[in-house]
């Protein structure tokens, strides 16, 4: 199931301390179309941050979504 979404972490722009989030948005979208995986349908599901001081911290939420998309796999896929 998470082969059909594409994550990026994006460096916020204009903060005075260096922040990153998490975007997402599926396989064929354009840049323009990816949104804050917290403000994603995986954000009501998942306890998402709207930003990260590092790039570090963003790829261990990552991880975990990913673990929980693969957990909710059916057997079948």
């Amino acid at each position: 199931m998470h082969a059909n979404y594409r994550f990026h972490i994006r460096p916020i722009v204009g903060t005075a301390v260096p922040s990153y989030q998490l975007v997402v948005g599926m396989v064929d979208e354009r840049d323009v179309e990816l949104i804050p995986a917290h403000r994603s349908a995986f954000g009501h599901q998942l306890s998402l941050k709207s930003s990260h001081p590092t790039e570090a911290d963003v790829q261990v939420e990552l991880k975990a979504l990913i673990d929980w998309l693969a957990a909710r796999r059916s057997p079948s896929e």
